[in-house]
């Protein structure tokens, strides 16, 4: 029952850290993100290697996971590239992103402190190819380049439907 204790005491204090740290780095201006100075990252993380098989889960997400995948595009978008992104979400240079690392990618993203963390997870579970637990750069790579053509075509559906829904006005005044 101590142990109990001690351990519900060491919970509160982390989650108070945790809550402090997430107001912290929310209240930070997002423009300057990519200003800020990037630790140089090794060459050696941005090895393209052989093709990555694509053996992400075959369900959408959900309209919520949707919203922040969403959000973590257009922070990476904000920076000069992805590498840029990369090695600045890599604070210890070890060419992975770890949980920490995708927490604070989700805190520029302006997703409070509770969702984040169930949501770093759910994103390396999601897209950590390999299997080792961290996102590497191909996967980030991937997920990415995968996020930015599904906006892409979702944008051209868009804009099909709105011209043919222009054109069934045009047809139906004739």
């Amino acid at each position: 029952m101590k142990q109990r204790n001690e351990f519900v005491k060491l919970a509160a204090a982390a989650m108070l850290v945790a809550t402090t740290f997430a107001t912290t780095a929310t209240a930070q201006d997002d423009s300057k993100i990519s200003q800020e100075a990037v630790p140089q990252a090794n060459e050696s993380c941005f090895y393209e290697g052989e093709k990555i098989v694509d053996n992400l889960p075959k369900h959408e997400p959900s309209k919520r996971e949707q919203q922040i995948l969403d959000k973590t595009i257009r922070v990476i978008n904000r920076f000069e590239s992805q590498k840029h992104a990369f090695s600045k979400l890599d604070q210890d240079n070890n060419c992975k992103l770890d949980r920490s690392e995708i927490n604070r990618l989700l805190s520029y993203a302006k997703i409070n402190g509770f969702t984040r963390a169930i949501a770093s997870g759910r994103l390396i579970s999601r897209y950590d190819l390999s299997n080792d637990g961290f996102v590497q750069w191909r996967e980030f790579h991937f997920a990415v380049e995968k996020a930015l053509a599904k906006q892409a075509a979702k944008e051209l559906a868009d804009e099909a439907a709105k011209q043919l829904a222009e054109e069934s006005v045009k047809t139906s005044f004739r």
